[in-house]
């Protein structure tokens, strides 16, 4: 059995050039050393950050390290690794904050049960635990974890690598401080966390995640839900109907997947990603791309940015100089899928492609999109 550790890649599953495949086991023929040769990856799950910004071009795995072993400075080189399974950004970060809980030094002064309870732990390595409904938690210190469990709880961990849970319906959770990490579950739930590596997740209907520093990431799923994530190279997800991503900041990244969805990233060479019927994708700066996929749905581009629409009468638009790509597709009734006709590349010229002015394809030509048939979009 291997010691479990966590890994970035970039989009391919890719680290350094070589190629891993998830469920399959590497060795390492020659020396190891850490940043110099061998497998790496992090015991803790926000370290994975400094090498990885959380964002959708890069993935995220469990993995198991084995064999030779040399440490430096939060990571870990060894002989043999196996790539367990593919987390996901969300999955990270969930990682990291229970990481964090399981290093906290309980104590019966920071335990609290019943209705309408509270604990309170100031200190390093302090930890603040509440059960009941309309509880709260909150930890002051380096290496602080807090977590409230029950109706309308909420957790606050404020400190370097401080990590906050909340469970339960309307609940909250607050982090604030580097390499810290905020995750809620249950119906209304909201999650936010401040902080260099900072990271916030949170499930269930109606909930929202917000992470706001330096490489920085918040993944929110459930219906209605929403993640907003601003710092340079953070990254926002949110899966489920209705649901909404914003990502602000430099080399920045945010992806929806749900009908009715819409993501918007701003920042150059940022990237805006929305998957459903329904819904739109909106890249603001230079170098920046938005991409939208699903029946009637839109994309958006910034100056010298590219808008693309995929799926039958979709429609795109952008600033004077950005690029849109619109599809032209068909519905076959036999298996109920739809395939791409014709795909079109224009420039916003301003004088055969207006800026600002939503376009679609009709007969493998660029026409003004109807605004009445999109109403309610």
């Amino acid at each position: 059995m291997g010691k479990t550790m966590y890994k970035g890649f970039d989009k391919d599953l890719k680290c350094r050039g070589f190629q891993y495949e998830v469920n399959k086991e590497y060795v390492h023929d020659g020396k190891v050393e850490a940043c110099e040769s061998g497998f790496h990856a992090c015991e803790n799950p926000f370290d994975v950050f400094d090498f990885y910004a959380p964002n959708e071009f890069h993935r995220f795995c469990e993995v198991e390290g084995s064999g030779k072993e040399d440490k430096w400075d939060g990571k870990s080189s060894f002989e043999k690794i196996k790539i367990v399974i593919e987390t996901g950004l969300g999955g990270l970060i969930s990682a990291g904050v229970k990481f964090c809980l399981d290093r906290v030094r309980w104590t019966d002064e920071t335990s609290a049960t019943g209705f309408k309870s509270g604990a309170s732990a100031t200190g390093n390595y302090s930890g603040a635990s509440v059960t009941g409904n309309h509880s709260v938690a909150s930890v002051t210190g380096d290496y602080s974890g807090a977590s409230a469990t029950g109706n309308c709880s909420g957790a606050s961990a404020t400190g370097f690598k401080s990590g906050a849970s909340a469970t339960g319906f309307k609940s909250g959770a607050s982090a604030t401080g580097n390499c810290s990490g905020a995750s809620t579950t249950g119906n209304c739930s909201g999650a936010s966390v401040t902080g260099d590596y900072s990271g916030a997740s949170a499930t269930g209907n109606c909930s929202g995640a917000s992470a706001t520093g330096h490489r920085s990431g918040a993944s929110a799923t459930g219906r209605r839900s929403g993640a907003s994530a601003t710092g340079d190279c953070s990254g926002a997800s949110a899966t489920g109907n209705y649901c909404g991503a914003s990502a602000t900041g430099d080399c920045s990244g945010a992806s929806a997947t749900g009908n009715y969805c819409g993501a918007s990233a701003t920042g150059d060479c940022s990237g805006a990603s929305a998957t459903g019927n329904y819904c739109g994708a909106s890249a603001t700066g230079n170098c920046s791309g938005a991409l939208a996929t699903g029946h009637r749905s839109g994309a958006s581009a910034g100056k010298g940015s590219v808008a693309l629409s995929v799926g039958r009468d979709t429609r795109a638009k952008g600033s004077l100089g950005s690029w849109i790509v619109l599809t032209q597709c068909h519905h076959d009734e036999s298996d109920g899928e739809d395939y791409i006709d014709t795909v079109k590349v224009a420039k916003v010229d301003g004088k055969r492609i207006k800026a600002d002015t939503w376009y679609t394809l009709e007969e493998g030509k660029f026409v003004l999109a109807n605004d009445n048939d999109y109403e309610g979009d």
